[in-house]
């Protein structure tokens, strides 16, 4: 986990120091960190009709969750308003089929746009979309860990106040798995509060 961590960490620092404009073409950049909490978080096998077992080799079923995390995102504004962030989310989770708790860790490095922007002051609201790759881990109480490839999609709404502070909403979806099989499938509801710099 911390080898997967690092590598995300430095393509984000990468893509956010590398992002030259085009010549001649205005540029501003802000950073934001965030903490984000999390009240619902459900993770479930993904079943293919026609398989052995509905094609089902993650053997637990999340449908009540929790967690905290932390985004740390780059805002480059250009011709339009792009965003690039490293999101780490820290989840528990009742399994309903073995009745016990699991912990899971996500890690994701997304990339997006905002679609949308209502600027007034001192409040402005933005909404916008990113998708995501990184790598997810379950750790059942008695059984082996599970682990995988994860891709996602966001949808996020942004409330900023006087420029400085960030109130965000969010929804994710993401599969997990590895190449040529989706092993899990989750999404959760994420309220971040941050600061912007």
């Amino acid at each position: 986990m911390k080898t997967a961590f690092k590598i995300l960490l430095f393509i984000f620092c990468f893509c956010s120091i590398n992002n030259a404009p085009a010549s001649g073409t205005p540029r501003s950049e802000h950073y934001s960190i965030s903490y984000s909490g999390i009240s619902y978080y459900d993770v479930r096998p993904d079943l293919d009709k026609g398989e052995d077992n509905s094609g089902n080799v993650f053997n637990h079923d999340f449908n009540e969750g929790r967690g905290n995390g932390f985004r740390l995102s780059a805002i480059t504004e250009r011709a339009g308003r792009a965003i690039t962030s490293l999101s780490y989310v820290n989840g528990t989770h009742l399994d309903k089929m073995a009745k016990e708790e699991a912990d899971s860790d996500l890690i994701l490095f997304e990339l997006g746009d905002y679609f949308a922007s209502y600027k007034t002051r001192p409040i402005s609201f933005h909404a916008g979309v990113q998708g995501g790759l990184g790598y997810i881990f379950i750790r059942p109480a008695s059984d082996a860990d599970d682990e995988g490839i994860a891709m996602s999609v966001r949808l996020f709404a942004d409330a900023i106040l006087v420029e400085r502070f960030k109130l965000n909403i969010s929804g994710l979806f993401f599969g997990a798995g590895y190449p040529g099989e989706t092993v899990m499938k989750g999404n959760f509801m994420s309220l971040d509060v941050g600061v912007i710099f």
